[in-house]
Order: structure tokens, then sequence, then C-alpha cells
């Protein structure tokens, strides 16, 4: 990993966020220190750091370790990461949290479709975290029969 590299893209990511370090710190589950002493080079971002901007903010990996490529990941790249993680049903909750919230904000104003889609899945997000273990089961097993070509 070129640490050089990574420093100047997490402050950029901070910046383009308009986060403060704390806020950042907030979002990834570090402290608002350990994010100071990573910008003003003193420490080094871990693997488990680059991972949770990634997770936590929809940004790419490649992105953050390389400036290349685009920044964010797409829509299909959220929704794979949270069928990757449906055997885990406690981190498959935050990821659904985490990509309906962020999918229904940006696009509320958009496009109509979009909001009237997001809408029903945010219905359904909303059954989900309410429903007990029987029908949360059922959802995730309808979610991988919709999105198994993602699963591939």
């Amino acid at each position: 990993m070129n640490n050089k590299i990574i420093l100047k893209n997490i402050k950029k990511i901070r910046k383009i966020y308009n986060f403060t370090q704390k806020e950042l710190a907030e979002k990834i589950s570090v402290s608002r220190s350990t994010i100071g002493l990573i910008e003003s080079g003193r420490s080094n971002p871990t693997e488990q750091i680059v991972h949770n901007i990634s997770v936590s903010l929809g940004i790419r990996k490649k992105w953050i370790k390389t400036g290349e490529g685009p920044i964010k990941k797409s829509n299909e790249e959220l929704i794979k990461e949270v069928i990757e993680n449906i055997n885990n049903i406690e981190e498959a909750e935050k990821s659904f949290l985490k990509v309906f919230i962020k999918l229904y904000e940006e696009n509320k104003k958009e496009d109509e479709n979009k909001y009237i889609f997001l809408k029903m899945l945010n219905k359904m997000l909303e059954t989900y975290i309410n429903g007990d273990k029987n029908l949360q089961g059922y959802l995730i097993i309808q979610l991988e029969k919709s999105f198994a070509e993602y699963l591939e």
C-alpha cells in the first residue's frame, strides 16, 4: 500500500463529504485522534480502516489505495456487498440499512420511478428490522433469489 496516496485520499474523502475528523471517525468506528494521526502522516492507515471507509461510505477500495477509477461504488456493487453479507444476519442488517438509506437519500429527488422503488425497498427494510427471525429469513431468501446474478 502506498500510504501517502491513502493519506491524501482519506483527507479528500473527508472534504468531499464535508466531515470533520470526528464525524469521519464516528462513521468508520475509530477515534478522532486516529484520523488526525493518519491525515498528519504520523500513523499509517490499516487495511481495516480502508475497509471501514469503503463499506461505510460506499467508496471503492481501489480508489482509496491508488486514486484511480471512480470514487464511489455503483448501486450494483453496493447491492452485491449486501448479498455477500447475507450469511451473517447482523452484518446483512447493517449493510441493508446503509445501502438503502444511501440510495433513498441520493435518489428521492432525482426520478419519481426510482423514488417509488426506493420507498418499496425502505418499507421492506422496515418489515425486515421489525420482523421475527422467520420473516427475516424469508426476506433474505427472496433477496437471494431476486439478486442471484450478483452472487456468481
